[in-house]
């Protein structure tokens, strides 16, 4: 899936992805250990969902699994 072409991405300082509703995917690898910080907000449940979906195919391609 094209990210660019389905929503708004905003690359300046890891990833930050919005959809309509104002829902939003953060993710940003850390300067000093090898963690990458996953943070998504949400108005409704579907739309977590659908950004936890998209954290975790984005990271599975790099061959990363998310912790709870």
């Amino acid at each position: 899936e094209d990210l660019k072409k389905t929503y708004s991405l905003d690359t300046m300082d890891g990833l930050r992805l919005e959809l309509e509703d104002g829902s939003w995917l953060g993710m940003r690898a850390s300067n000093t250990s090898p963690k990458i910080s996953v943070i998504i907000e949400a108005r409704e449940e579907d739309n977590y969902k659908k950004l936890q979906e998209i954290a975790e195919n984005a990271l599975k391609k790099q061959d990363i699994t998310l912790k709870d």
